[in-house]
């Protein structure tokens, strides 16, 4: 399973917003990925990228 929130699951199952045994099932690899708007230079790399290979067909 591939889950993913915007939430802090940590701080929820602090505080019994979410449960603890179920968070440990579930967090056996966690990856941090950084908002978008803290990116904008993949953005631009990424739009430039997907119009050169719509150009090619």
């Amino acid at each position: 399973l591939v889950l993913a929130t915007n939430k802090n699951l940590n701080k929820a199952v602090s505080e019994n917003l979410f449960r603890e045994d179920l968070f440990y099932r579930l967090s056996i690899i966690q990856i941090e990925v950084p908002p978008l708007r803290e990116k904008r230079r993949y953005l631009v790399i990424s739009k430039s990228n997907n119009r050169k290979l719509l150009q090619k067909r």
